[in-house]
């Protein structure tokens, strides 16, 4: 099952994604700032991080800096989904490594799973060393 951290303020947007992704089979964790998101980091580690721009504590650019600076959170694919649809916005985010750039008010969850999907599709694979492997 893959796994998705969903960063995001707004308990109506957050709600309605975590019952989408968990229709299309995700295990989906909810953070409301980009602070909450990196401490979930500790414990649960998604294959992708799906993050708003616009958040209290540590908005989504912050946390996006810091995730890039880290290496063991540095090659998670970042969706950016957010309602700023500037491109300032959308150039920053990339040049920060986000992968995507979504605008909510323009987007349904089903369009959003794909992306979502598209996105793992193309994102490297870690690789296992033999002493990992099952034998």
């Amino acid at each position: 099952m893959k796994k998705i951290l969903l960063v995001e303020d707004d308990p109506l947007i957050y709600r309605m994604y975590q019952k989408a992704f968990g229709l299309a089979g995700f295990e989906t964790e909810i953070a409301e700032n980009g602070q909450a998101g990196l401490d979930i980091l500790a414990t649960f580690h998604p294959d992708i991080i799906l993050l708003d721009i616009m958040m209290p504590t540590m908005n989504g650019v912050e946390m996006l800096d810091k995730l890039k600076a880290e290496p063991t959170t540095q090659a998670i694919p970042v969706v950016v989904l957010t309602n700023m649809s500037e491109a300032q916005v959308t150039s920053q985010v990339f040049a920060k490594g986000a992968s995507l750039t979504i605008v909510k008010s323009e987007t349904d969850p089903d369009q959003v799973i794909a992306w979502i999907n598209s996105v793992l599709d193309k994102a490297p694979q870690p690789e296992v060393s033999p002493e990992s492997q099952a034998i």
